[in-house]
């Protein structure tokens, strides 16, 4: 880019050089002796004598000097202080949850084995049949945060009508007492929350489903997604398991759980 711009400026020197040598060029201010004093516009240019640039090297013009007195000194101080100091200063301290006011607990809690009336006689002589065991809690609150609701109080067992092994299904501890928590899903559309898990537990930090609970001092019932209708749940749940792969045991829950 810089090379041709150089032949430009070569090309338009040339020209001016033959214009210079152009036996028909218009005289200019100066060339001839006398001009730059006689107060006349000898090339016809607006200008005359030493303000015409063909004069400034005149000896007439000694002293005169045509400079460009234009100092630019606009200077732009225009310095952009606009700064953005809007901070998002909202914090959602709202710490409420909708179980926030809950005060104490009851639970009762009924679990029924229906063996397969085909197979009496095997399981009579094993020691199991039908039969019920019956629990029920109270307490009063210990913790409550954003997913559950921690209570301490009774936890019994209340009737049963089981032998065997069957007997100790449902865990409760020799002191009558334990943790009661309720796990909570809020509910998409209004006001109100449902109860996902309900667990009775010995040792305060087992608040999630353990794989051996009644061995390790706990007992649940999950995946309710009961909703609480003026502070009572209702669950009636069934499932069926074989022992020995064929006898057919079905086994019947039924919870309610209510909270103040």
């Amino acid at each position: 880019m810089s090379l041709s711009r150089n032949c430009v400026l070569l090309l338009l020197t040339a020209c001016g050089n033959a214009d210079k040598t152009d036996s028909t060029a218009v005289e200019y201010e100066g060339d001839v002796a006398g001009e730059c004093s006689d107060q006349a516009d000898n090339d016809r240019d607006g200008w005359f004598d030493c303000d015409d640039n063909g004069c400034w090297n005149s000896p007439d013009c000694e002293g005169h000097q045509e400079a460009d007195t234009d100092t630019d000194t606009d200077t732009d101080t225009d310095t952009d202080t606009d700064t953005d100091t809007d901070a998002d200063t909202d914090a959602d301290t709202d710490a409420d949850v909708p179980w926030s006011d809950l005060s104490s607990v009851e639970v009762t809690y009924t679990l029924t084995f229906d063996f397969d009336d085909a197979f009496e006689a095997t399981l009579e002589s094993w020691g199991l049949g039908d039969c019920a065991i019956l629990t029920s809690g109270s307490g009063t609150i210990e913790a409550i945060e954003s997913t559950h609701a921690r209570f301490w109080g009774p936890w019994t067992l209340d009737e049963h009508d089981c032998t065997g092994d069957l007997e100790s299904t449902v865990w409760v501890d020799v002191t009558g007492e334990a943790w009661t928590t309720l796990r909570f899903e809020e509910i998409a559309e209004g006001d109100g929350y449902a109860v996902e898990t309900w667990l009775a537990h010995r040792d305060i930090d087992d608040i999630e489903p353990l794989d051996s609970p009644s061995d390790e001092g706990q007992w649940y019932v999950s995946e309710l997604d009961t909703t609480m209708n003026e502070g009572t749940a209702t669950w009636l749940g069934q499932e069926t398991t074989f022992i020995e792969g064929i006898i057919r045991l079905d086994l019947y829950h039924d919870l309610t759980i209510t909270v103040r």
